[in-house]
């Protein structure tokens, strides 16, 4: 061992003890895999060696002449150097390799057990660490991109993801870091079979005591069959309100007509041969001419012609709500130069319907306001009302209405709040992006984007 000046050997103990105290700080934080893992305890049984052994010659340096002497301990510095230190060189990097070894094992096998319950699982599974990092992907997961776990294991999602899409996932990268839990829910390209899927994202953040985040979890879960199942069951609510508008139109209104035309007559007639009952009869036609209105009103609600745009719609809408449930029904459109095609203005018309309805009919509302704007390249479409508002009590309960609702704000790439305004009342918001409302596709990137695009 080559010997310098004290000081330099001062600034070298220093060093080491306090490299080994934060590597020990480390193991026991449970940084090296596992809390109770043998290599843990190898590699502080190790780091402790080493930092109390250049403790020991700190303090000989420093404090040893004036309780021993200088020759005292001079010869007890020797022993340390010549003696002990072989011992604790041994027993410092023999148990620190050992631990490090048995780490290794210990993180395989438990990666292995981690592979195989994760693969039991429905799920998708990747675990990705602060640095971008997989540090873990099951079959699954894996499989979705055309590899097997091997592949991406120690990759940077970069290095997986494509370019272009990648700036999409540093932003819910960077949410997650900063421990934010997300759910969102995509229909894409799934490089495998290449087909549409939809799928269901579940971010999790990994959070430590002292408040770091550590990781997240990846959770992807294919909802293609529950998905195709909602759009089945809006597909046949659709055909059933054409099919009663046809009805309504063809049957009752057309039987309403003729009873017209022929109380019409009869009152004609009637006035001819200078009968009493004209005014009963006119009365009668009035009626009926009323109930055919009201049934064409009824008919354009359950199959309405939106050839003039949503806005004109909604219009329409609000004058007929207004007359068939004698209510003021209000309506801004600002935003009418927004192109909006016609898959997304029909579900956007219905979440507008069944909002106005439910405020009309359960809500008791004398006022009903429907309003649109654009707010950074967000479309908004809001429905208040002045009525009975939301029960507090825990009895609300969610019918086909509502969830259609939220079905069709998914299909447009969008998200449906319902809330309660003060003073009573409630109001029902669908926010969209814009750049997914000017296509017939449904918003959510149903056109090619594979899944590599999610990381």
């Amino acid at each position: 061992m080559i010997w310098t000046s004290p000081n330099v050997m001062a600034v070298i103990d220093i060093a080491v003890i306090l490299f080994a105290l934060l590597t020990f700080r480390y193991a026991s934080s449970g940084g090296f895999f596992s809390r109770r893992s043998r290599g843990r305890v190898l590699i502080m049984l190790g780091v402790s060696a080493y930092a109390l052994f250049y403790l020991a010659d700190l303090l000989l340096m420093y404090a040893g002449p004036p309780l021993f002497g200088a020759p005292e301990t001079a010869h007890l510095m020797e022993l340390l150097h010549l003696n002990v230190f072989w011992l604790v060189s041994l027993l410092g990097v023999g148990s620190t390799a050992l631990g490090f070894l048995a780490t290794s094992q210990s993180q395989e096998r438990e990666q292995e057990r981690w592979g195989l319950m994760t693969d039991a699982l429905p799920l998708a599974v990747a675990y990705i660490d602060p640095e971008e990092r997989y540090q873990f992907v099951n079959r699954r997961y894996a499989s979705l991109h055309g590899h097997v776990p091997e592949d991406i294991t120690g990759k940077r999602v970069r290095d997986v993801v494509r370019a272009d899409i990648y700036e999409q996932f540093r932003d819910r990268n960077a949410r997650a870091l900063r421990g934010e839990a997300q759910t969102h829910e995509y229909r894409v390209l799934l490089a495998f079979d290449g087909e549409m899927h939809d799928l269901h994202l579940d971010i999790v953040p990994e959070i430590a005591a002292d408040g770091r985040v550590l990781g997240y979890f990846l959770l992807l879960l294919d909802i293609s069959s529950r998905v195709q199942l909602e759009r089945d069951v809006v597909r046949a609510a659709e055909a059933e309100r054409m099919s009663v508008a046809r009805d309504l139109h063809d049957g009752l209104g057309q039987a309403l007509t003729g009873i017209s035309l022929a109380l019409g007559a009869l009152a004609r007639k009637l006035d001819q041969e200078g009968s009493q009952q004209v005014s009963t009869v006119t009365r009668l036609t009035t009626t009926a001419q009323k109930t055919i209105e009201q049934a064409r009103q009824y008919t354009h609600l359950l199959a309405p012609t939106l050839q003039g745009g949503l806005f004109n719609a909604l219009r329409t809408l609000a004058n007929e709500v207004s007359a068939l449930y004698d209510v003021e029904c209000e309506i801004r459109c600002p935003t009418e130069d927004v192109v909006i095609g016609p898959s997304a203005a029909m579900h956007l018309y219905r979440i507008a319907q069944e909002s106005v309805n439910n405020a009309a009919r359960h809500g008791r509302a004398s006022t009903i306001r429907i309003d649109t704007r654009v707010e950074n390249g967000t479309f908004w479409l809001e429905v208040g009302d002045d009525g009975l508002g939301i029960p507090d009590d825990g009895s609300r309960r969610e019918g086909m209405g509502l969830k259609s609702m939220y079905y069709r704000a998914r299909m447009i790439g969008g998200a449906l709040n319902i809330t309660a305004l003060e003073g009573g009342g409630t109001e029902v918001s669908c926010s969209a992006p814009l750049v997914s409302l000017g296509s017939d596709a449904p918003a959510r990137q149903e056109a090619a984007e594979p899944l590599e695009a999610r990381g």
